[in-house]
């Protein structure tokens, strides 16, 4: 696979850890967007647990600062490998505040992957040591290599 890779590492900023990892807000590829993403994973009856993707964290994450703009808020990223379907963008209504940061980091011990990659299948043995894949997308004329 052909990707560029964005590894996020846990950060030191003083998240607490007591049995469990403290965060207004978790993302879990194995979560779901329709959920409150404030549970760290799916609740028994899975109705409840992390945000999907990242994008939607961002979302709750500025509507908590918009309520509560002198709060610091906290969003920890589960591991595992998030594929992006387009780029992550951080506005200034992301940005936290002298004495209420806006943190996104790892949940501790994990490594979650963000990765605008693309995979590219169907490889063949070509000459000598080279392997080959056909990409319609590239004889179409609609995706290009730099």
């Amino acid at each position: 696979m052909i990707a560029l890779l964005l590894t996020v590492t846990a950060l030191s900023s003083g998240i607490a850890l007591a049995g469990e990892a403290a965060a207004d807000f978790f993302v879990s590829p194995g979560g779901n967007d329709r959920w409150s993403g404030t549970l760290p994973a799916p609740n028994a009856a899975a109705t409840d647990g992390p945000f999907a993707t990242l994008t939607r964290a961002q979302q709750a994450a500025r509507g908590l600062r918009a309520a509560a703009p002198n709060r610091p808020v906290t969003v920890l990223l589960r591991g595992g490998v998030y594929a992006l379907t387009e780029p992550i963008r951080f506005l200034p209504q992301d940005s936290g505040a002298e004495g209420a940061p806006v943190t996104y980091a790892a949940y501790p011990g994990e490594t979650p992957v963000l990765s605008g990659g693309s995979e590219i299948g169907g490889w063949k043995k070509g000459d000598g040591e080279l392997w080959v894949a056909e990409i319609p997308e590239v004889k179409a004329g609609n995706w290009y290599f730099h």
